[in-house]
């Protein structure tokens, strides 16, 4: 099948941005020059590519989720919070996983069942999962969460577990999207939703597959980060979505549904990461820092928008 021109463009745009950031980088920011190291950047963004992976598959099937940050936060505090009663790894990860499922499936039953928009849905699980966060953890720190910490800060052949962690993923993700029904359903129903009823795929059960799916990896990507941060942070993650977001769609994925690739949200991913390096190395305030990625969002969203008008036209 011939890929469209809205993600021939997309996809080959996301691979320009990337090489004009890199050189821009290297040309501009000195600092950026020696303090750069590609593994430590990928390590930094691993959490949000996690994240990107799952709304990569929410996004495609014309959905959103605006809860990442908050259910990053949940869920990476219950991992540390199991790991410090039980001090077993597997226990606290496959706890982390099961209630990050569990989130998504709810999100995905209430958008199916009651037809409401996901903005307000996720918008209000964000809020129920932030306020459980700093419940659960009386909103202070987890301290001493042991070897979980070896998740986010151990290393392989020089290579830190994160990007292990997040190469898999993204291979998973792909072969879902590329080589399994539901992927091919995920297209169908992000292209048109009336037409994949007509034709029998179980639209309703496609969604709450996709949040379900999009949970497990929002969970993944609390575990990496808290134990990275050697700590469990009920605040953590604020306005997190926003890159998660914007590293999917600068990646060619439509806000439309229907169209996009795993391997576009990978550099979108590293899109993102650079910029955030950059700003650093700059000492942008973050408050300035916001408005940098709201006119790149922006922008994006209208450049997508109007080559999806091109398409139809």
């Amino acid at each position: 099948m011939t890929k469209p021109l809205h993600f021939r463009h997309s996809f080959y745009s996301s691979l320009l941005i990337l090489l004009v950031l890199i050189l821009f980088s290297f040309i501009f920011c000195p600092n950026f020059v020696t303090g750069f190291n590609g593994f430590f950047m990928l390590k930094q963004v691993s959490h949000i590519a996690l994240m990107a992976c799952g709304a990569t598959v929410v996004i495609m099937l014309g959905h959103i989720n605006v809860a990442y940050g908050s259910v990053m936060a949940l869920t990476g505090c219950v991992a540390c919070r199991v790991m410090i009663q039980t001090g077993n790894v597997l226990a606290a990860v496959v706890c982390a996983m099961l209630i990050g499922m569990m989130i998504g499936f709810f999100m995905g039953l209430i958008i199916t069942q009651y037809e409401i928009p996901s903005f307000i849905v996720t918008l209000v699980v964000g809020m129920i999962a932030r306020g459980a966060a700093l419940v659960y953890t009386d909103s202070a720190p987890i301290l001493q969460i042991g070897s979980l910490s070896v998740i986010g800060q151990g290393k392989i052949l020089k290579i830190p577990i994160p990007i292990y962690i997040m190469i898999v993923c993204f291979i998973i993700t792909g072969l879902i999207l590329n080589k399994t029904a539901f992927g091919r359903q995920v297209i169908a129903v992000g292209e048109n939703l009336e037409a994949s009823r007509a034709s029998g795929i179980r639209v309703s059960r496609t969604i709450i597959q996709g949040y379900i799916l999009d949970g497990f990896f929002t969970a993944a990507a609390g575990v990496v980060f808290m134990a990275r941060m050697n700590s469990g942070l009920p605040d953590s993650g604020s306005s997190s979505e926003f890159d998660v977001i914007t590293a999917v769609v600068i990646g060619g994925t439509s806000l439309a549904g229907g169209t996009g690739t795993i391997t576009g949200t990978l550099i979108g991913a590293m899109i993102v990461g650079i910029i955030n390096n950059v700003l650093n190395f700059w000492s942008i305030n973050y408050n300035w820092q916001s408005i940098i990625k709201g006119i790149i969002i922006l922008i994006v969203i209208m450049v997508d928008y109007s080559l999806k008008k091109k398409q139809k036209s």
